[in-house]
């Protein structure tokens, strides 16, 4: 059965895009106050602390 409602993909696409962007925002944040703490100083712990940022923001 067909449904007649119509999904503007476009809107949901730049929903999703600026969701993104936001996180990615959130993320370089993050690292550099760490790295002003005089954590995450190398490219290894960068990467580190971000799967951990990550992995923790998935969860809530």
């Amino acid at each position: 059965m067909k449904s007649n409602t119509t999904v503007n993909h476009s809107h949901t696409t730049d929903h999703v895009v600026t969701d993104v962007a936001h996180l990615a925002w959130c993320a370089l944040v993050a690292l550099r106050l760490a790295q002003l703490k005089g954590q995450a100083l190398s490219p290894l712990m960068a990467h580190t602390f971000l799967m951990r940022w990550h992995c923790t923001k998935q969860r809530r």
